[in-house]
């Protein structure tokens, strides 16, 4: 959960930077100082902030992940692990400046590739175990997050997520390794089951 909790982490930092901005921006009390933010610069923001939410997310760290699963052919005990990000495409990014001190962002068709390792063994007899490795790709992304920009009645800034969903269109996964061969010819009910 580090990883994850890393990725949120660095996430959750670039909302904030943005935020920040977008709060001195709205609230400025010193009359000596005042600047504008407007799309272009917002745009520009976005050009600067995706390629390192990219690289925080490829270099994310997630963790294993192990569990009973049950099966037509009986219980095992299966086992995910040494899962690394390879490439990531979030580009079809809008981050737009709207009414009432909101912003929103809004991914398009994103995409993340991932390689792990797995390990399965059959919790009755004959115990059959395998394993391999395998590629994942969720694609087909669609992230909105609406966030309303303000201030406490002291005057710091505040931040809140109006709104949030997330869906993945696609998940694929290609087994390889053990009974590869096998597994393949269900890895479409396998990604849609995730």
């Amino acid at each position: 959960s580090s990883g994850i909790n890393a990725e949120y982490g660095n996430a959750t930092m670039l909302v904030l930077l943005l935020t920040c901005f977008l709060h001195l921006a709205w609230t400025s009390n010193d009359p000596g100082f005042r600047f504008q933010v407007t799309q272009k610069g917002v745009d520009y923001g976005r050009e600067v902030l995706l390629p390192i939410l990219a690289d925080s997310i490829r270099t994310a760290s997630i963790p294993d992940w192990s569990g009973r699963v049950d099966t037509p052919l009986g219980h095992i005990d299966a086992r995910v692990y040494g899962i690394s990000i390879g490439d990531v495409d979030i580009s079809n990014t809008d981050v737009k400046i709207v009414p009432a001190a909101n912003v929103d962002v809004v991914i398009r068709n994103g995409f993340i590739k991932m390689h792990a390792d797995w390990h399965y063994k059959e919790e009755a007899w004959p115990h059959i175990s395998d394993g391999g490795s395998l590629d994942m790709t969720a694609g087909g992304i669609l992230l909105k997050l609406d966030i309303l920009v303000g201030s406490t009645k002291e005057g710091e800034p505040r931040i809140n997520a109006q709104h949030c969903s997330f869906s993945i269109g696609k998940l694929d996964v290609t087994f390889h390794g053990g009974a590869s061969f096998l597994y393949n010819l269900f890895s479409d009910d396998i990604g849609d089951g995730l």
